[in-house]
C-alpha cells in the first residue's frame, strides 16, 4: 500500500507603511489620545484612508478623527485615529 504524503505551506504577510514626503507628516503628541504617533497631512491622510480630502475635513468637524492645527493653520491627523480599511463603510 503506498502512503500519501501531504506538505502544508503557510504563507504570511505583513504591511508597512512608509511616508517619505517632506512635510507632510511630523512625529508629535496627538492632543486627543495623548500618544505619541506620527501626525499626517489631511492630503496624507485622504490617500492613506481611500478618501477625498473633503472626507477627511467632514470627519475632523464630526470628531471621528483626531487632528492638531499648527499656528500657521495647517492640520495634521493622529495616524492612529484614522480608520482602518474596513472601519471606513461604516463612517461613511
Amino acid at each position: 500500500m503506498k502512503r500519501k504524503l501531504t506538505t502544508e505551506i503557510t504563507v504570511e504577510t505583513q504591511q508597512r507603511l512608509v511616508i517619505r514626503e517632506p512635510g507632510e507628516s511630523i512625529l508629535g503628541i496627538c492632543p486627543q489620545c495623548g500618544s505619541g504617533v506620527r501626525l499626517v497631512s489631511t492630503n496624507q491622510a485622504a490617500t492613506l484612508a481611500g478618501e477625498s480630502t473633503r472626507t477627511i475635513y467632514r470627519w475632523i468637524e464630526a470628531g471621528l478623527i483626531h487632528f492638531t492645527e499648527t499656528p500657521e493653520g495647517h492640520l495634521f491627523v493622529c495616524l492612529a485615529s484614522l480608520p482602518q480599511i474596513g472601519e471606513i463603510e461604516d463612517l461613511n
